[in-house]
């Protein structure tokens, strides 16, 4: 993977996701958004059971993961315990995953 570790501090964003539309992330995000990247590796290939849910436009790597099943799960590949203090979207995650998930 290039390009998916980011030179600033966590607390800024460098890098475009998309998220799929009617996902959770496209509800807390919108159609695009800039996540922070600390990642050398990614998701190659997809079990079964899960779905992407969003992408980087540039290379398509996976920068989020659901569960198809039913089972309560979200994997995001960026750090929004990085971002939640300045930015809604995050601490919106953070609320989903701690009281719907």
């Amino acid at each position: 993977i290039e390009n998916h570790w980011q030179d600033s501090t966590a607390q800024y964003t460098t890098q475009t996701m998309v998220t799929k539309n009617g996902s959770i992330l496209h509800e807390l995000y919108g159609p695009t958004c800039q996540i922070n990247s600390f990642h050398h590796q990614s998701i190659k290939d997809l079990a079964k059971n899960l779905e992407v849910i969003a992408y980087d436009p540039r290379d398509k790597v996976i920068e989020a993961v659901t569960s198809t099943d039913g089972s309560p799960f979200l994997g995001v590949q960026w750090h929004p315990e990085f971002l939640f203090p300045t930015r809604t979207g995050d601490l919106a995650l953070f609320d989903y995953v701690v009281h719907k998930l």
